[in-house]
């Protein structure tokens, strides 16, 4: 029995040893000891030119594998539409984010108050050169200084002033857009008109209207008329030819002007509406677009600044003057509220070419 007991005792030491001693199957490639993510999801809206100018696939699919997230994102005309939808929808939304929100159009608080202040949110890496959302609501991911945009084959020099570009020899060469449908057009608007007043503004664009050759619905469209040669300048960012210099190596006949009076300053911002269905991974989401990396994409896919300072500039951006003298804060929302539907009334006026003015 004693022989027994010790026999039994010696196999099952034997056996310990062997299972401690075995190595472990190796992990298939790939597989790391990172837990994943729980599956979650996370629905984004924006206008169509996130889509149109390749933002989307290149930064989506990263956040999507980065957070085990499906990310869907419904593309809208323009960012007036957006916003519509978003108020008359409400709660029953289930928006998370929305992207491409502009300054001129989020300057009213009855559309920031659609949104709600992300408290989590540092402005420590934004450029200076941000005019920031004091209540943390919009988060700037890529701006731009307003200018004339202009193709040098058509003038070797723009004009450096507002009134310069009243001159005849501009007769239907510029392009501008729509202050009813985008933010670089309702900028412009509101550029003017902190410039030069109320009474001021409108005899300016009664003495550039001559030299208006179209008026565009988006900012991408703007863009076309100018490389087709339809117009020699537009109004646009400070960037955009460089842009077009980074990215189609073949543009290389545009150039910009800052115009002496100063310049209007173009962001463009991401935001949580106030039902959003799944909040923390919206703040994943907008903190994921001040990454470097995706604020690289900014730059090469939107043609803007990036809002986080630390993101290194292609050498062409690298070597774009930023003006400090921007107007934006000439403009008080009050005296915007109280005058908007007459300003955009004006602006309709004086780009339809049937409506005769009597001075």
């Amino acid at each position: 029995m004693i022989r027994y007991l010790r026999f039994l005792l010696i196999i099952t030491l034997l056996i310990m040893v062997g299972a401690c001693g075995k190595k472990q199957s190796p992990k298939p490639a790939g597989q790391t000891d990172t837990p994943q993510l729980p599956a979650s999801e996370l629905n984004v809206w924006a206008p169509k030119h996130i889509r149109l100018r390749g933002f989307e696939d290149a930064v989506f699919k990263e956040f999507k594998d980065k957070y085990n997230c499906t990310v869907k994102l419904r593309i809208f005309e323009d960012i007036p539409s957006l916003l519509d939808t978003l108020q008359i929808e409400g709660n029953s939304s289930h928006v998370d984010v929305v992207m491409g929100l502009d300054n001129a159009f989020t300057w009213l608080d009855s559309s920031r108050s659609l949104f709600v202040p992300i408290a989590g949110f540092s402005r420590f890496n934004l450029s200076r050169d941000l005019i920031p959302d004091a209540q943390k609501r919009l988060v700037p991911y890529g701006y731009a200084n307003l200018c004339l945009v202009y193709n040098t084959k058509v003038f070797a020099n723009a004009p450096e002033s507002f009134g310069e570009l009243q001159d005849a020899r501009y007769f239907r060469q510029l392009g501008i857009c729509s202050a009813q449908h985008n933010g670089e057009g309702r900028g412009t608007l509101f550029w003017t008109r902190a410039l030069f007043g109320d009474s001021g503004y409108e005899m300016l664009w009664k003495s550039i209207r001559k030299n208006i050759r179209d008026v565009y619905h988006s900012y991408d469209e703007a863009i076309s008329a100018l490389q087709a040669g339809k117009v020699g300048m537009i109004i646009g960012y400070n960037s955009t030819a460089y842009w077009l210099q980074e990215t189609q190596q073949a543009q290389t006949s545009f150039n910009h002007k800052i115009l002496k009076e100063g310049s209007w300053q173009y962001s463009e911002s991401a935001a949580i509406p106030i039902a959003a269905a799944h909040p923390l991974m919206a703040e994943n989401f907008i903190n994921y677009l001040l990454d470097t990396q995706a604020q690289t994409m900014v730059i090469y896919k939107l043609g803007l600044f990036p809002a986080n300072s630390k993101t290194p500039l292609p050498f062409d951006f690298a070597r774009i003057p930023i003006s400090s003298f921007v107007v934006n804060t000439r403009l008080s929302e009050s005296l915007v509220e109280e005058n908007l539907p007459d300003w955009l009334q004006f602006w309709e006026d004086i780009t339809n070419p049937s409506v005769i003015f009597y001075d």
